[in-house]
């Protein structure tokens, strides 16, 4: 469910409250996302697909908060998988832990690629909401920070765009996002569109 919300298929009070519902502890825990919750009968912690937790699902559970606004729980699910990183060989992303304690299964992967997608992903596409389209000259940029996080400036940098790369740095003051952003060529057409507050001061910088 948590996939057709990041795709924008569903919107609304209904995606919202498939989020709120992917965010119970039943699904939820701290480690990663399950497979199935924990309250079916088919629950089973070891099995693949009913009630393991999966890095890669995690990461399209956090893009869905993202997408919906939840910008704490969205931070919370990135950091999880980013923790991953590090807990057995660093550098590596487990592919499946189990459903109820913090720890890979025997057939699991040792560093699996998808498992690293719900790192690279919600980061980008879900914390920063960069939504580029090189074909048209266009960008859309929806960030969706954390209230916790205060004034504190946040950069990425090197974002691809057909040939170019592009920089942004942005804070949230009181609600409103200020972005400063160049690029390494003719900057193309920018929209500011945050997911859980509205547009500040946009400020174009030579490179």
């Amino acid at each position: 469910p948590a996939v057709a919300v990041a795709w924008k298929l569903v919107d609304g009070p209904q995606a919202l409250a498939t989020m709120n519902v992917i965010g119970g502890d039943d699904l939820t825990t701290p480690w990663g996302v399950r497979f199935l919750s924990s309250h079916s009968k088919l629950f089973d912690p070891k099995n693949y697909n009913q009630g393991a937790v999966w890095p890669f699902v995690t990461g399209l559970a956090a893009l869905g908060d993202f997408e919906v606004g939840r910008a704490q729980s969205g931070f919370e699910k990135l950091a999880t998988v980013a923790r991953l990183t590090t807990s057995e060989a660093l550098g590596r992303t487990p592919e499946i832990l189990s459903g109820t304690r913090e720890r890979t299964l025997d057939a699991s992967v040792p560093h699996q690629l998808f498992s690293s997608m719900a790192v690279v992903a919600p980061l980008v596409q879900g914390l920063f909401g960069y939504e580029p389209d090189a074909l048209h000259g266009r960008v859309v940029l929806r960030p969706c920070f954390p209230e916790s996080w205060g004034e504190r400036p946040v950069a990425i940098r090197g974002l691809h765009f057909g040939s170019q790369r592009l920089d942004f740095s942005l804070v949230r003051r009181a609600g409103a996002y200020d972005l400063e952003w160049a690029a390494s060529g003719e900057p193309p057409k920018l929209e500011l569109a945050p997911r859980n507050g509205r547009a500040g001061v946009v400020k174009v910088r030579s490179r």
